[in-house]
């Protein structure tokens, strides 16, 4: 379990009340008919959809790209580490002792 903040504007186009109606499992896609690929087979779709547009350096992953993008943009605005390690799911060293 992880919260993440939400810009307003997927609040608005509805991403809250798809996740709540989309029940338990994956949101985006069905697990039932992905033949075992699960989260793996949409990172590719993701990676292929990327590629086409553009981003065709073959010592870019696309997906792992974005993540770093977010921690360079989250630098950019100051945001707080243990904030951005958050929600890049990284565990911080010692944060069991701040409880």
């Amino acid at each position: 379990f992880r919260d993440i903040p939400l810009h307003p504007q997927l609040v608005e186009i509805g991403l809250t009340d798809f996740i709540r109606s989309a029940g338990s499992g994956p949101l985006f896609y069905d697990a039932r008919s992905d033949k075992g690929q699960g989260a793996q087979s949409q990172a590719e779709k993701i990676g292929k959809w990327a590629r086409s547009l553009g981003v065709d350096d073959p010592r870019v992953q696309p997906s792992h790209g974005w993540r770093h993008r977010f921690t360079t943009l989250a630098r950019a605005v100051g945001m707080d580490h243990e904030k951005r390690e958050f929600i890049l799911g990284h565990a911080l060293p010692g944060l069991g002792d701040t409880y």
